[in-house]
């Protein structure tokens, strides 16, 4: 169906039927990255072409080059969602600093997303902000007490040089419940 649609843009130029049907089309196809630049080619201002071929390139392992995408998609609709898929591109793509601004961007936008919010608190440890990542970790834990977010806290605390700080987590942890990860990271700081 793209395939004809596509011949029929190309022939009926401004038929705003047949390109609506066009889009409609493209919005259930997950295209490869050389199909979805075909498309930013026919329509360069059509966002939802430019966010197909952000994801394009993420799926294809070159998230570098979705990073100029994802900027023209959320110029026009900056939402958290959005926000955290391009920080995840630039975390993919070693942009630290642009992972930890972005998921920052999508937590003013939502607050209480706790994905969002251990997606931020990994970014900040990759950038070595460990006070801020530890912030994020105790925000999460005190609304929903998990232990694998006192494990995950215990080791910002050791990267960090707070040994006491991880050792009391890491415990903590094991008191809420007893698992491999927790006791591996309690051997590693003893060791």
């Amino acid at each position: 169906a793209e395939a004809e649609l596509r011949t029929l843009s190309a022939r009926a130029r401004g038929n705003a039927v047949v390109e609506g049907l066009l889009r409609s089309v493209r919005a259930n196809i997950v295209p490869s990255a050389a199909e979805a630049r075909r498309w930013v080619a026919e329509r360069p201002i059509h966002a939802p072409y430019r966010l197909a071929l952000a994801r394009a390139h993420v799926r294809e392992g070159h998230p570098r080059a979705a990073f100029s995408h994802f900027a023209f998609v959320l110029a026009s609709q900056p939402s958290a969602a959005l926000l955290g898929e391009a920080a995840d591109a630039r975390t993919a793509g070693g942009d630290r600093r642009g992972a930890v601004q972005l998921y920052r961007q999508a937590l003013a936008r939502a607050p209480s997303d706790p994905l969002l919010r251990r997606s931020y608190a990994a970014a900040l440890v990759a950038n070595r902000e460990y006070a801020a990542a530890i912030e994020q970790y105790t925000w999460l834990f005190d609304r929903r007490p998990a232990p694998s977010l006192l494990t995950e806290r215990a080791h910002v605390r050791q990267r960090s040089g707070d040994e006491a700080g991880a050792e009391r987590d890491l415990q903590s942890s094991l008191a809420l419940l007893p698992t491999p990860d927790a006791y591996l990271a309690l051997g590693d700081l003893y060791q």
